[in-house]
């Protein structure tokens, strides 16, 4: 260690300053007081990367009382201030202590909590790497943080996700991450979808500065964005390219682009595109999940009449920030510093909340297996469970399991069916069996050979059983895929069972997953569902 790294470390150990902490607006820097400041001025400036006119330039002014851990604060902006609640007046001066609250506007998110603190240790290191840096070779510092020297693009997976690096782009812990479609660009057309590549425009005049500021701030753009039109060929993957570069020059800032092509592991909400980031696109650098945050405008929010705005498409936005843990933002709340809400749609399944600790089948004293011979009706969604109940609950036991996809044909189904019953096997059908009908051949097999027959009904609605599909086609590739066309057919012809169909029993099944490794649990307890 040398010895001016040592007169730095006896100089900032004595140091402590005061931290004005942002809780207020995402991405906005702590406001640092020093020993060394006789003042601060706080207002609308590059410190304090506030753009709003209603903060003025020169907002608060600040003087440090470091021995007795105050701050004196006087107000000599246009918009009312405020401590701890309290409106404070421009003609007095007041004092504020460590953990107060100062509002530098009233009623907006421009608020900081009061701290006093030693000089962190953290910044103790800072110096010391600096030290070295300044008795190394000029160049040493880049190979530590290089940027792109030049635009770059990579796909992945077939073309099912693309990720495009500008010229600039340097990898840090904090990621400001925006949605693309009408959070950062809307039509020109003023339709849903774009006529052409040039049918864009900026959804904010603030967007190319507010980018640039972030970018200034040490924090790295990134756009996540799914563009279904490639998979449903409205649009092909060079014209995707072609309209990236065309938005990355008019934002006229460093930035990164994943595009989601397809319904995969990269399409949000799910966090395939945001594992990419972090894996292979940020130099090795830890995310600081706390300081980063994702703006989008597929929020889940209703419809709202008295201000004319139509319901949001979706939720995937706000639930892709909720599976990673990130702040969350509406453009107009970014952009525009709008209040921000927390008031939307949730969705009706919500796997982070699911219960696995139920019983398995209900009412309590329901058996799982009769000790005398039966047919067992399954109903269900699919993907709701069933096939899984009948392989590790039933099958096991014995009792022969008939599936319409394995038999290629409903005669087969019959067919087997009354032959296991004949034999005094019991049996299981694994179909959906939706309505009075597609149940009703089964049970007159079992009447006619006088068997018992019970209805086994999926617990898993029609939201949890597509949850159920898109995680097992994550973890399977091999799985057949099944779209929402077959879960709608299933959820317009459903008729609930009941005794009068010639049941002896109805039993109800919760679907409770087991996992082969704590990745999958992790998986199967994010939002996978757009909404």
């Amino acid at each position: 260690m040398n010895l001016s790294f040592i007169n730095i470390i006896q100089r900032y150990f004595k140091m402590s300053r005061f931290v004005l902490k942002n809780i207020g607006q995402d991405g906005l820097p702590d406001i640092i007081i020093n020993e060394t400041d006789k003042k601060k001025i706080v207002g609308r400036n590059n410190e304090t990367q506030i753009i709003s006119p209603v903060v003025s330039r020169e907002h608060l002014f600040i003087k440090p009382n470091f021995k007795d851990k105050l701050l004196l604060v006087k107000f000599t902006g246009k918009s009312p201030c405020a401590i701890n609640g309290f409106a404070i007046k421009g003609a007095e001066a007041y004092e504020a202590k460590e953990n107060d609250i100062i509002d530098l506007v009233i009623n907006t998110d421009y608020k900081y909590q009061v701290t006093f603190e030693k000089v962190p240790i953290e910044t103790v290191k800072t110096l010391k790497r600096r030290s070295e840096e300044d008795m190394e070779n000029s160049d040493s510092r880049v190979k530590r943080q290089k940027s792109s020297e030049e635009d770059k693009w990579d796909n992945f997976d077939s073309n099912k996700c693309l990720v495009f690096t500008s010229r600039g782009v340097v990898a840090s812990e904090k990621i400001a991450a925006y949605d693309m479609d009408k959070t950062l660009i809307k039509t020109m057309s003023g339709n849903t979808f774009p006529k052409s590549i040039d049918d864009w425009q900026l959804c904010y005049p603030e967007v190319p500065d507010k980018l640039k500021k972030f970018h200034e701030n040490g924090f790295k753009i990134v756009v996540f964005t799914n563009q279904a039109g490639v998979e449903h060929n409205r649009v092909t993957i060079p014209d995707i390219k072609k309209k990236i570069t065309l938005i990355n020059k008019r934002l006229d800032v460093p930035m990164q682009f994943f595009i989601s092509t397809a319904s995969t592991k990269y399409r949000k909400p799910r966090v395939g595109m945001w594992e990419l980031l972090e894996d292979r696109f940020n130099d090795g650098i830890k995310i600081d999940m706390t300081s980063s945050f994702f703006v989008g405008d597929a929020a889940g929010r209703p419809e709202n009449k008295i201000l004319k705005t139509k319901k949001d498409h979706s939720c995937a936005d706000r639930l892709f920030a909720m599976n990673l843990g990130l702040n969350f933002y509406t453009p107009e709340e970014h952009f525009k510093n709008v209040k921000k809400s927390n008031f939307y749609t949730k969705p009706e399944f919500h796997p982070k909340k699911f219960d696995t600790s139920l019983k398995l089948l209900e009412p309590d004293n329901a058996l799982l297996h009769s000790k005398e011979q039966e047919l067992i009706i399954m109903i269900g969604f699919p993907a709701s469970g069933k096939s899984y109940f009948c392989k590790n609950y039933l099958q096991t036991a014995g009792y022969e399991v008939v599936n319409r996809d394995t038999l290629n044909s409903m005669q087969k189904c019959m067919s087997v069916i009354e032959d296991a019953l004949k034999s005094k096997k019991s049996c299981v059908v694994d179909n959906t069996n939706p309505d009075t009908a597609s149940r009703k051949k089964f049970i007159d097999i079992a009447k006619q050979l006088k068997v018992k027959v019970r209805g086994f009904l999926m617990t898993s609605t029609y939201h949890h059983s597509r949850h159920n599909n898109i995680f097992r086609e994550m973890i399977d590739s091999s799985h057949a895929k099944i779209g929402d066309i077959v879960f709608n057919t299933y959820k317009s012809k459903f008729v609930p069972p009941t005794l009068k169909e010639g049941f002896d029993e109805i039993v109800k099944v919760n679907c409770l997953p087991k996992f082969d490794n704590s990745e999958h649990e992790k998986l199967y307890r994010m939002y996978l569902l757009e909404k």
